[in-house]
């Protein structure tokens, strides 16, 4: 059951594990091109501030980039 689904600011996101670019890069075309995101990253407040990705380290970068693309120009 998803008890609270909020924006997190990317700068008070924190990871966990490691990532591939080139998985990244796959999701970050994915969501250009279908313009849906299916499964959520979920995330634990560990601080007033912080959040650790728990699951979807991949699709929060993909996301990341997204946006920056977006509002670059």
């Amino acid at each position: 059951m998803i008890e609270n689904v909020q924006l997190i600011p990317f700068n008070q996101v924190i990871f966990y594990e490691q990532y591939d670019k080139e998985r990244v890069t796959m999701i970050e075309n994915s969501i250009a091109d279908e313009k849906i995101l299916i499964d959520l990253p979920a995330a634990l407040k560990i601080s007033s501030n912080q959040y650790l990705i728990l699951d979807g380290t991949h699709r929060t970068l993909a996301l990341r980039n997204e946006y920056s693309n977006s509002n670059s120009g």
